[in-house]
């Protein structure tokens, strides 16, 4: 019996943390981690192959960039946004996220200096390690 404990306890160190629980929860989770400027709470739930599009039309290929661009994004501390979910979807192996948001940027005396709705598009994809991201895409929405 200790045998099968110890085993079990010798699973992959890089599994997510997400990875006994549901594509909804993981989707939680990421979108948190972006809320709360998190960097520790949204690496598990990003694949090594990430894929990102900007608003811009820039692409990012890995889970170092996305996280790198992230860091960036989540030192700067006059940025808020709100999401509103049109529609997820999830089978065993895929889960899929149709989010609006509006960012939003202020200076620092809390007047508006930036903002914009977008479409935001994430898949994520169950594996060994969990559910992960494995594509994320921003579309600006034209006023």
């Amino acid at each position: 019996m200790m045998t099968i404990v110890f085993l079990a306890s010798c699973g992959d160190q890089n599994k997510s943390p997400m990875a006994d629980g549901s594509f909804d929860n993981t989707l939680a989770v990421h979108l948190d981690a972006i809320k709360n400027r998190d960097l520790a709470a949204l690496a598990p739930t990003v694949a090594d192959s990430v894929i990102l599009i900007t608003p811009d039309g820039g692409r990012l290929n890995s889970k170092k960039s996305f996280m790198k661009l992230h860091e960036d994004w989540f030192s700067q501390t006059n940025w808020q946004w709100e999401e509103t979910f049109l529609r997820t979807e999830s089978t065993d192996s895929l889960g899929y996220a149709l989010i609006q948001y509006t960012y939003t940027q202020k200076d620092s005396v809390d007047n508006i200096e930036f903002q914009n709705k977008n479409y935001l598009v994430l898949i994520f994809r169950n594996s060994r390690n969990g559910w992960q991201l494995v594509h994320d895409q921003n579309t600006v929405i034209p006023k």
